[in-house]
């Protein structure tokens, strides 16, 4: 598999719990009350199978790595967003749709849809802080080349000059 399919899908498996859980929001702000129960059924699995695909990450993670803690939190928070849809699923299943949608459902979508938010907020405070540490990184390299390399340039240099002397002396 090439690495742009496998990006798209990696980004698919995060996009669409959140894409399903915002429509169904969206239809009860319609009053189309079936459909939201039927996006959230369907946002089950999808947000399933993202915890488990953030729970690859983390465990594919090397021990000592600076990012562990940010790997930990999105296990966290999808399987948290998991739980508030199963309850928002489960609770209008149980209730007469034409009653109208039980408060505990739409608590639960709207504690969801912040979940995912702060999810998106950890990935990329995760983002930032690894593209510090990659800076950080390179400029310990590039300062470590230096120093060793500044002896072999002094070097050079006094051979460089010696030769120099040679050809002007002839």
């Amino acid at each position: 598999m090439s690495g742009a399919v496998a990006k798209v899908r990696h980004m698919g498996r995060r996009v669409l719990p959140v894409a399903l859980v915002l429509a169904a929001g969206l239809a009860d702000v319609r009053e189309l009350h079936a459909l939201a129960f039927y996006l959230l059924v369907a946002a089950v699995p999808a947000t399933a199978v993202s915890a488990l695909a953030f729970f690859g990450d983390l465990v594919e993670t090397p021990g000592g790595a600076a990012h562990v803690t940010y790997a930990r939190l999105q296990v966290v928070l999808t399987t948290l967003g998991l739980v508030l849809i199963v309850v928002a699923a489960a609770v209008r299943g149980q209730a007469a749709l034409e009653a109208g949608v039980p408060a505990v459902s739409v608590s639960a979508l709207v504690a969801c849809l912040l979940v995912f938010a702060s999810q998106g907020l950890v990935g990329l405070t995760s983002l930032a802080l690894e593209g510090k540490l990659v800076r950080r990184v390179l400029r310990q390299v590039d300062q470590r080349l230096h120093r060793e390399e500044g002896p072999d340039r002094d070097r050079e240099a006094r051979d460089d000059g010696r030769l120099e002397e040679a050809l002007a002396r002839r």
